[in-house]
């Protein structure tokens, strides 16, 4: 049985802790409560559809009346998923030891380690994975392809250079062609996919000079047999 007035809650074991004003603001251990429900102490609360919603004017604020964030809601979806989101103006930061540690901006991109994230991922520091995949549009298959048929359906443009034109470019240039130079990597870094890409082009354009070579000296050496064999004769 619960009885209550303007102030205290009474139940049939007596006065509770609990208030309610005039204007209908409930106070749990608060005498004085400023917003719909206020609770000084820890609340403990279980379910499957638990919602708490705020407008972008709405604010968190911490026991002493400071804002601590806003804008945020936090909710799950008909999956069962729990979300946290944000419609406020300056995306979502994730503090530790008072230092911002991880930021999602209003365009999705998300730092780690930096607040200002200009792609998907940021990352301000070093990364331990034990797999990387990377999307290649064009694998570099295409050096093959190109030199064993003639053409390519992969790259059609490639053309594969002649030892001659790398040992020009690499005197007038002191890196190999099409490979960015060290001031391109230390201006705009490097791009893992691209140089992934890049780096087995080379090793198939190096397996077909080998080849190349190796054919030379086969030729060579069956021309060397010959005329030892004619002159043995």
């Amino acid at each position: 049985m619960l009885i209550h007035c303007f102030g205290q809650i009474y139940t049939q074991w007596g006065i509770t802790n609990a208030t309610k004003t005039a204007s209908g603001n409930i106070g749990i251990g608060q005498d004085n409560p400023s917003a719909k429900l206020e609770v000084v102490g820890d609340i403990s609360s279980n379910g499957i559809n638990q919602r708490i919603g705020f407008d972008t004017k709405d604010n968190f604020t911490n026991a002493t009346g400071t804002i601590a964030h806003y804008g945020m809601s936090i909710s799950n979806n008909p999956a069962k998923e729990p979300i946290v989101s944000h419609s406020g103006y300056f995306g979502m930061n994730f503090f530790t030891e008072g230092l911002a540690r991880i930021k999602i901006d209003i365009g999705g991109n998300v730092g780690i380690g930096s607040t200002n994230p200009d792609e998907k991922l940021t990352v301000k520091g070093k990364i331990h994975a034990e797999e990387v995949i990377v999307d290649l549009a064009i694998p570099a298959d295409y050096v093959f392809e190109k030199y064993y048929t003639g053409k390519s359906s992969l790259k059609s443009s490639y053309v594969m250079p002649t030892l001659a034109e790398i040992e020009k470019f690499t005197k007038e240039n002191n890196h190999l062609p099409n490979v960015p130079s060290a001031q391109e990597i230390k201006d705009k870094g490097l791009q893992l996919g691209e140089m992934s890409n890049i780096l087995l082009q080379k090793i198939e354009e190096l397996t077909l000079y080998i080849i190349e070579q190796n054919k030379k000296i086969e030729a060579l050496e069956a021309k060397v047999n010959k005329k030892k064999s004619t002159e043995m004769d």
